[in-house]
């Protein structure tokens, strides 16, 4: 029970401590946001998607 309790706590202690780093660092997050996006834009397309699947399925057939 007594870990429970404290797993819960962390949980939302880790939840609060994010919280309150990303409205510190406004700034900061929205570019790491902004930089994720373009990321995903640049390198993410049915043509790579289905090339990481057929691979995959390769793998898992031999």
């Amino acid at each position: 029970m007594k870990l429970v309790i404290y797993l819960k706590t962390t949980i939302k202690n880790d939840l609060s401590n994010k919280i309150q780093h990303i409205m510190n660092n406004y700034e900061s997050a929205l570019q790491t946001g902004l930089n994720s996006q373009d990321f995903v834009k640049e390198n993410q397309s049915v043509a790579n998607f289905e090339f990481g699947y057929k691979k995959l399925i390769d793998l898992v057939s031999t």
